[in-house]
C-alpha cells in the first residue's frame, strides 16, 4: 500500500498566508509497485483540476493561485496502487483576511428621543480585530465616536446611543483592523426617528345578524412597521368575543348572536410599543330589514272635454266639410270640360262635307308648284 505524505512548497509559509496570495503543496509518495492515481482532497472533499478557479494539478504538485479565505481548510493527498489507497498527514492553510461585516451591510434602526440605543458591529476577520473605529455622520458633520462610549472585545463592537436632538440623527459607522489591514467597507447604520404609533381615525362599524365589519384609517405608523388589533366583547358579561390581528385597519368578525350587545377596542402597535385604543361599540341586527312593496297608482285617464274645447272642435269640422265640398266642385268641373272635349274628336265619318274635285286639282298643282326642284317622270321614261 503507498505511503504519502504532504508538505508545503519550499518557499510557502502556512503561517502567513494572506488573500491574494499563490500557495503549493507537495505529496511525496513511496510505493511499490506504482501508483496509478493521485488525488487531492479539501475539507473532505475531492479537488479537481480547474485553471480557471486557480486549481492547478501537475505531477504530485498542487498549486492554489490567489486563494480567498474560502480555500482556508486542511488538505490532503490520496495515492491508490493495486493494493490498496495511501492517505497523506493533513496539511492546514490559514488564509488571513481584513475585517470585514459579518452580517448585513447596512442596518436601519429607529429611536424616539432620549432612548438609549445599542448598536453592535460583527466582524469576520482572520486574525481577530485589534482596534474598532465609529464615527457620527449627519447632513452637516462628520465627527468620531468618543473611545469611552465604545465597548469591545474580540470580532464585536458596541456603541450606545441616545439621539437628543434632530441633529442626532444620522449615521454611524464601523470600521475593524487587524494585521492585515484596515477595514475595506464600514458597517453602516443609520438611525431615524421613531415613536409609538398613533391611534386608528374614522372607524366605522356594519353589523347584520351575525356579523361585524369596522373599518378604521390608520395613524402616523411613528416611522416603524405597525399592526393593529380589534378586541370584540359581549357587553353584557364581557366575554372576549374576538382577538383579530391584520397589517391594516379592516376586521370582520362572524358567528355572532342577533341582537347581541357588543363592546371593542381597536389600537396598533409597533416595535417602539403599543398606541392609544379607539373605544366601538355596537349591537347586532335581530332581524334581516324587510323588503316594502310600494302600491302603483294607476294613470290617470284623458280628461274630459271642456266647452271651449268642443266649440274649437266643431269650428274645425265646420272647415275641414266646406274645403272638402269646395274640392268635390272642382274635380266634378274638370270631369265634365274632359268628356265634352272627347265628343267633338270622335265624330262619325259620314257627317264630313263632300270634297271638290277642282279644288282638290288645284290644291296638288299648288303643291308641285311649291316644290319646283321636282320633275314629273312619266311611266316611259327609263334612267341609264
Amino acid at each position: 500500500m503507498p505511503v504519502a505524505r504532504l508538505e508545503p512548497g519550499r518557499s510557502v509559509n502556512l503561517g502567513d498566508i494572506k488573500e491574494g496570495d499563490d500557495v503549493y503543496f507537495v505529496c511525496y509518495i513511496t510505493s511499490n509497485p506504482s501508483i496509478y492515481k493521485l488525488f487531492w482532497i479539501h475539507e473532505g472533499q475531492e479537488l479537481h483540476h480547474n485553471v480557471s478557479a486557480g486549481v492547478i494539478m501537475s505531477n504530485q504538485s498542487l498549486v492554489l493561485q490567489r486563494v480567498s479565505r474560502a480555500a482556508s481548510g486542511q488538505y490532503s493527498c490520496v495515492a491508490s496502487n493495486i493494493q490498496g489507497d495511501g492517505h497523506s498527514n493533513p496539511q492546514l492553510l490559514r488564509v488571513k483576511y481584513a475585517p470585514v461585516c459579518r452580517h448585513k451591510q447596512m442596518v436601519y434602526l429607529g429611536a424616539s428621543k432620549y432612548e438609549q440605543i445599542s448598536l453592535t458591529c460583527d466582524l469576520d476577520a482572520y486574525p481577530t480585530p485589534s482596534h474598532f473605529r465609529w464615527t457620527f455622520n449627519n447632513s452637516g458633520e462628520s465627527v468620531d465616536v468618543p473611545q469611552e462610549h465604545i465597548v469591545a472585545g474580540g470580532w464585536r463592537s458596541t456603541v450606545t446611543y441616545a439621539p437628543n436632538t434632530d441633529l442626532d440623527y444620522g449615521t454611524l459607522l464601523c470600521w475593524g483592523l487587524n494585521s492585515v489591514g484596515v477595514q475595506r467597507r464600514p458597517c453602516v447604520f443609520h438611525v431615524f426617528p421613531a415613536d409609538r404609533p398613533d391611534p386608528v381615525h374614522n372607524c366605522t362599524v356594519h353589523v347584520s345578524m351575525a356579523a361585524v365589519n369596522v373599518v378604521c384609517m390608520a395613524g402616523f405608523d411613528g416611522g416603524l412597521p405597525q399592526t393593529f388589533i380589534l378586541e370584540l366583547y359581549e357587553s353584557s358579561h364581557g366575554r372576549l368575543l374576538a382577538n383579530s390581528t391584520s397589517t391594516v385597519p379592516r376586521f370582520s368578525v362572524e358567528g355572532l348572536e342577533a341582537g347581541m350587545a357588543l363592546q371593542g377596542v381597536v389600537y396598533s402597535f409597533n416595535a417602539k410599543g403599543r398606541g392609544e385604543e379607539v373605544a366601538l361599540s355596537a349591537l347586532t341586527l335581530t332581524h334581516l330589514p324587510e323588503k316594502h312593496t310600494a302600491a302603483v297608482k294607476p294613470s290617470p285617464g284623458p280628461a274630459p272635454p271642456t266647452v271651449g274645447h268642443r266649440a274649437h272642435t266643431t269650428t274645425v269640422a265646420v272647415l275641414v266639410g266646406v274645403a272638402a265640398g269646395a274640392l268635390l266642385v272642382v274635380v266634378i268641373v274638370c270631369v265634365a270640360v274632359r268628356v265634352r272635349g272627347r265628343a267633338g274628336v270622335g265624330a262619325p265619318a259620314g257627317s264630313l262635307a263632300k270634297t271638290n274635285p277642282e279644288t282638290s286639282l288645284k290644291d296638288s298643282n299648288l303643291r308641285q308648284d311649291e316644290n319646283p326642284d321636282v320633275i314629273p317622270q312619266s311611266a316611259s321614261q327609263q334612267w341609264y
